[in-house]
């Protein structure tokens, strides 16, 4: 199973992906973790009109996705945008320079 690196909140349980040293909520000290790579789909935009330099990758899809025991967080949904659908289920393929890539699950 992949899985997803991140930090959590001891005291507030706040918890995410980027790597920080103090919660944003109640500045406590966060404890390094990871996150199970599966979730769901809560919503998506399919984007057609991309910025420069991604321009040869449109349409591309960009979800928020609930993690399964973790953060809710941004990712690209290596899909076809027609196969995308709120609620679907989604594993964790790889980060890249920062950002989630997932795919249907």
């Amino acid at each position: 199973m992949t899985t997803i690196l991140g930090a959590v909140c001891p005291n507030c349980q706040w918890s995410d992906f980027f790597k920080a040293q103090v919660c944003p909520r109640c500045l406590t000290a966060l404890v390094d973790t990871t996150f199970p790579g599966q979730g769901r789909i809560v919503t998506f935009t399919v984007i057609r009109y991309p910025p420069i330099g991604f321009e040869d990758q449109a349409p591309y899809v960009v979800a928020l996705v609930d993690l399964n025991s973790g953060p809710r967080v941004v990712g690209r949904i290596n899909a076809k945008p027609e196969e995308v659908k709120i609620d679907a289920h989604v594993d964790f393929a790889r980060e890249t320079a920062g950002a989630l890539e997932f795919v249907l699950g």
